[in-house]
Formats: C-alpha cells, structure tokens, sequence
C-alpha cells in the first residue's frame, strides 16, 4: 500500500511577462498603454511600453488572437553600443541569460 500525500494543492504560478497576461483581448492590452501603441497590423502589436517594463527594452511585441487573446511577448532590446569584437553585446547577452536563469 502506498502513503496517502498530506498537504494542500497550490495553484501553479501565472507568468507575466512585462505585466501582460496570456489570454488578455487586444482591448484590455491597449486600454491601459493606448498612447504607446506603435502599430496594430490586425494579430500583430508594437509598443513602445509595457504595465511593467524593463529599461533594456525598446518595444514589445504581441501576437494577440481574436478568439484566444494574447499569445505571444516578445521584445526588443535599446541599441547596444559596442567594439568590433563585441564585447558589451555578449556581457549584456550573459547578464540576460543569467537573470532568466535566476527566474
């Protein structure tokens, strides 16, 4: 016979990337960040703000569904000013990955 599991369920943590929800209608996203709607080419939105933005970014990308809502954030970093090597591109490319990492 196997032991019976105690303890309680919790619910699994929802992701929001930059603040956005999946599922969210193209109304609730443009609703509160109007002003920073770059374009709206139908499924596809360009922002240049998020409800939670990071100072890497530029603009944000949303694949958003008509009948499913938000599928897809995506986002583009500020220019990176770097040698011919590359060198700050690969330093701000590890302390990225690093923080995903941490996440």
């Amino acid at each position: 016979m196997l032991p019976a599991q105690v303890g309680t369920a919790t619910a699994p943590e929802q992701i929001e990337p930059f603040g956005f929800k999946a599922g969210m209608t193209k109304a609730q996203i443009t609703g509160g960040l109007g002003e920073s709607v770059q374009q709206d080419n139908g499924d596809m939105l360009v922002l240049t703000s998020a409800p939670k933005p990071h100072p890497d970014f530029k603009y944000y990308l949303l694949c958003v569904s008509p009948s499913m809502g938000l599928a897809k954030v995506s986002a583009v970093s500020k220019d990176i000013e770097s040698n011919s090597f590359g060198g700050a591109l690969k330093e701000k490319f590890e302390e990225t990955r690093k923080a995903l990492e941490n996440k």
